[in-house]
């Protein structure tokens, strides 16, 4: 395997869930569906959506403050927040400041700035992040994915009604002493003819000029069939071009941490790379699919119950509306 590329290491991690948890039999009984019809074509039982009261930036302090702690540090050690959420709550201003201000005031005024890259959001920041920490402008970096998408959500679509969810995930990560933690390969393509396939179409200067426009544009809509089936095209060559780049195989990898898209279409990529299934984390049951967050919180989770050690090098794997792919080989 090659050495890494560009150090970081992360010394903190964080998450955050919203007050209601939501089962997959109520909303079967709330909207008609069969019974286990949810679990049976998304693999979702329960999800997280937030309260009234809650927000992206405040679900994304509370990430933040958690992964602080776990870092023993506090908010004015950082040097860059950067946020990598797909949902927000205003489209100006930008979430960063959102849940910088959530954090509180009298602080020092640390920068903060967003990458959108819907849910590859947390792999593309965490990317960027491990070319700014030189250890002189940038000593510690904060990436927070804080997403809200229930409340963008048709009822009247099972697709994506019962597959969505919200959650909130922050890591601190910093320069390491030696080059031994960081990022060895990174990759990411876009296919950018199905650039519509996953959208909401009201809220953006596109529609803006539109008189009254339909509730229905304000909702999340996607062709999940057809982007499944051009995610289940890309995956393996673009997988193999990834491990290529670190020059390692499926075998070197403790772990493969991938977006939680949907369950068939994990399943789908374990079947393609014939990959022993205990190589993936897997907890959209748990959580559905949390946009950026996805990623961030399996990840929190396989640190703190010791399915990924320190030193590990591990695979992150995501896809996100555009269509792009992205994917980080990462030694812990």
């Amino acid at each position: 395997m090659n050495p890494v590329s560009f150090p970081i290491k992360i010394v903190g991690t964080g998450i955050a869930l919203p007050g209601r948890m939501v089962q997959s039999n109520e909303l079967e009984t709330t909207q008609g569906w069969e019974p286990g019809y949810l679990q049976e074509h998304t693999g979702v039982s329960q999800r997280y959506w937030a309260l009234p009261e809650e927000s992206v930036g405040s679900l994304g302090a509370r990430a933040l403050q958690a992964a602080l702690d776990d870092a023993s540090i506090g908010y004015n050690d950082l040097g860059l927040v950067i946020c990598g959420s797909a949902t927000f709550d205003y489209p100006i201003p930008h979430t960063a400041c959102r849940i910088q201000y959530a954090m509180g005031t009298g602080l020092k005024p640390v920068p903060g700035w967003d990458i959108d890259a819907t849910c590859l959001g947390f792999i593309t920041a965490l990317d960027v992040a491990s070319r700014l920490l030189d250890g002189n402008r940038y000593k510690r970096i904060a990436i927070v994915c804080s997403e809200i998408c229930s409340r963008s959500l048709n009822p009247a679509d099972m697709e994506t009604y019962g597959l969505l969810a919200d959650g909130a995930f922050a890591i601190i990560a910093e320069k390491p002493a030696e080059c031994t933690q960081g990022i060895v390969a990174a990759h990411m393509q876009t296919w950018p003819e199905a650039a519509l396939m996953a959208m909401v179409p009201a809220g953006g200067a596109a529609n803006l000029g539109l008189n009254n426009p339909p509730l229905t544009d304000h909702y999340f809509r996607m062709d999940g069939r057809h982007l499944l089936t051009l995610a289940l095209k890309h995956l393996k060559p673009f997988t193999e071009a990834l491990l290529a780049d670190a020059d390692a195989q499926i075998a070197d990898l403790a772990a493969i941490v991938p977006h939680q898209a949907s369950l068939n279409g994990i399943k789908g990529f374990v079947r393609l790379m014939a990959i022993e299934e205990s190589k993936i984390v897997v907890n959209i049951e748990r959580f559905g699919n949390t946009l950026s967050a996805s990623v961030g919180i399996a990840l929190h989770e396989s640190l703190k119950n010791g399915r990924i050690r320190s030193g590990d090098t591990i695979m992150l794997l995501g896809t996100g509306a555009g269509f792009s792919i992205g994917g980080l080989i990462l030694t812990i």
